[in-house]
Formats: structure tokens, C-alpha cells, sequence
């Protein structure tokens, strides 16, 4: 069972990583520049979008693209009828094939990220530090990129350890959802066989996961922000 389990869990891996910092990267850009223009409606939209849950985006891609879009497969990890040769050819078609499940799995924490990243952004701004900086001289944008920005993404990093449970149920229903060899049909499979051992593993995998996580990142957070330590 183990070894059956950690086959699967590389690519659930993957998929989930490159989903979290895809989401980080992009949420964050996109959390500085909307406290900077002010504007209510794209705050509203990303609102919208985050209480999407992720199971009907996945959903709603599959069958859209299942009908109209023959580049990006909506099943699998490879093509079985003509199978890629070589390295690059390979790499290209895994990347079309987690296209999609990227796209599904990426928006709802990319707009958790943006929301709290522009709420943060707002605090700092109205902190001494910047307005003493902008008295000294320094532009709105300047102070916010250069001194608000940093001191407001960092909280988002600590709070993302709280979402990787999120992340890890997101990823299961992805991988139901395109047909993904990985450890979320593998899990599901074995509560329809009753195979309770296989569950179990499952679960408590996860669960050392999401431990694991909260656990580095709250050591992290100890090296890098020193009012920590004097607490």
C-alpha cells in the first residue's frame, strides 16, 4: 500500500505546489496594485469568485473544454493512443494535461490571497513607518511597493499553512475530476471497496501533511521576523 501510495503522491505533489505558488505570486501582485487603484468592483469580483467552490470549477472546465477545446485534454496524464517520445515532447504533454487542473485548483486561493493581502496593504499603509517615509519624500507607490508591500505579505505566508488543507481537499476533487492517477482516486477506489487500511493511510497521511506544514512554517516565521523571538 505504501508504495502504491507514494507513486501517486509525487504528481499530487506537484500539482498542488505549483498551484500554491502560482497562487502566492500572482495573489500577491494582484493584492498590492488593487489597494493601490482603490476600486470596489474588481474586490467585488474576486469576492464572487473565491465563494465558487472548487469542485464546480473543475466541473464547469472539463465540460467546456471536453466539447470545445481538443488542445488541452480534460482526462489523464498522458496520451495512451499516441504516446510522447523524448524529453521535451513528454514535458510539453504533461503540461497540457495539468493545464486544466492548474486552472481549477489555482483561483480560489489566488483570490484569498489577493483579498487578504489587499486588506493588509491597507493597515501598513496607515502605519508611522510609511507615512514617515512619505513625509521624507517617498511617492504612494514607492512606500507601498517598497515598505507596506513586504511587512503585508508576510502574515499571508504564516495563514497559508492554515489553508493547505483546503489545498489538499481541492487537489482530490481535481483528480476525480480529470481522471488523475493519484491519491485522490486512489482513495476514493478504496472507501467504495471498503478497503479501510488504504483509507486510513490516506487520512492520516494528509493529516501529517497539514501538521508538517504549520510546523515549518511557524519555525520560519521565528527566523525571520524577530519580534517574534522577544514575545
Amino acid at each position: 500500500m505504501a508504495t502504491l501510495f507514494l507513486d501517486c503522491l509525487a504528481l499530487t505533489a506537484f500539482l498542488s505546489g505549483s498551484a500554491a505558488l502560482l497562487a502566492q505570486l500572482s495573489g500577491r501582485a494582484l493584492g498590492v496594485a488593487l489597494s493601490a487603484s482603490g476600486r470596489r468592483w474588481p474586490v467585488a469580483a474576486l469576492s464572487a469568485l473565491h465563494a465558487v467552490p472548487t469542485y464546480l470549477i473543475d466541473h464547469a472546465l472539463a465540460i467546456v473544454f471536453s466539447l470545445t477545446c481538443d488542445p488541452l485534454p480534460v482526462s489523464g496524464i498522458a496520451n495512451a493512443r499516441a504516446p510522447a517520445v523524448g524529453f521535451w515532447p513528454i514535458v510539453i504533454e504533461r503540461l497540457r494535461h495539468f493545464a486544466l487542473p492548474l486552472t481549477a485548483l489555482t483561483p480560489h486561493q489566488l483570490c484569498w490571497i489577493a483579498l487578504l493581502v489587499r486588506a493588509l496593504v491597507g493597515q501598513e499603509l496607515r502605519r508611522r513607518y510609511v507615512l514617515a517615509a512619505m513625509a521624507c519624500g517617498c511617492g504612494r507607490r514607492r512606500a507601498l511597493w517598497l515598505h507596506a508591500a513586504p511587512n503585508a505579505t508576510f502574515p499571508v505566508a504564516t495563514l497559508r499553512a492554515a489553508r493547505v488543507a483546503a489545498l489538499v481537499g481541492g487537489a482530490v476533487t481535481i483528480e476525480i475530476a480529470f481522471a488523475l492517477p493519484r491519491p485522490g482516486c486512489f482513495a476514493v477506489s478504496a472507501a467504495f471497496a471498503r478497503d479501510h487500511p488504504v483509507v486510513v493511510g490516506c487520512v492520516v497521511t494528509a493529516a501529517l501533511i497539514v501538521g508538517l506544514a504549520n510546523l515549518i512554517v511557524d519555525a520560519l516565521a521565528l527566523l525571520l521576523d524577530p519580534r517574534l523571538r522577544r514575545d
